[in-house]
């Protein structure tokens, strides 16, 4: 009889640590696979955390602003990337008092250093408020990137690589495309890509020419 109880006693207890081992290993996961890890106020979407990486590798060698530092209004950041370089940055900040639109320059030289300017095309004022309405209009949280769409190094062997972020003071998301202008009418998220493209090159001329 003491001897059953003892091993009843050893059961119980190698149960529990086992237990124990396999609800802390769950959390582990559950914590290092969330968005929420990489930007606090991230809108849940498909894009993977490695777009999130990347495009905040490029906000710092940008040196630009954290964008959950928004407070009220938008930040947009479209990355543009092709074979011919400078590559492009179109930055518009949106607040109450303005819309501000900037164009960048920027490349990796061959020993992997990194150079930014910003542009000579890159506007000297104020943007017209009209901007402030047609992008508040779009809801950027249900434009999904174009599927297959990995990484701003895949190295396209042609076209425009597109990677927007998109950041206001309740979400942060990061969507892209590559040539979505030849899927404008099969695919309605290219479509939605393409008209925001279009609205910012209304007010800041900076389109490049469109994928063939």
């Amino acid at each position: 009889m003491r001897f059953a109880l003892l091993m009843l006693t050893f059961f119980l207890c190698f149960t529990a640590c086992r237990d124990n081992k396999s609800v802390k290993q769950d959390n582990t996961t559950s914590s290092s696979d969330s968005l929420l890890a990489i930007q606090p106020n991230t809108v849940t979407s498909p894009e993977p955390t490695r777009a999130f990486g990347e495009i905040k590798y490029l906000d710092n060698n940008m040196r630009l602003a954290p964008v959950d530092s928004v407070a009220k209004g938008m930040v947009i950041r479209l990355y543009m990337t092709t074979l011919l370089k400078p590559d492009l940055l179109i930055t518009v900040t949106i607040n109450d008092s303005a819309v501000i639109g900037k164009m960048y320059d920027y490349y990796v030289s061959p020993d992997s250093v990194f150079h930014s300017k910003l542009s000579d095309r890159s506007p000297r004022h104020p943007l017209p408020p009209s901007l402030r309405g047609e992008l508040s209009a779009i809801d950027f949280r249900n434009i999904h990137s174009q599927q297959g769409v990995k990484s701003i190094a895949d190295g396209n062997a042609e076209g425009i690589l597109y990677s927007m972020e998109v950041a206001t003071s309740s979400y942060h998301k990061v969507i892209r495309f590559h040539c979505p202008e030849k899927l404008v009418e099969r695919d309605h998220d290219c479509k939605a890509f393409v008209d925001v493209l279009a609205i910012i090159d209304k007010y800041m001329r900076f389109r490049m020419p469109y994928c063939q």
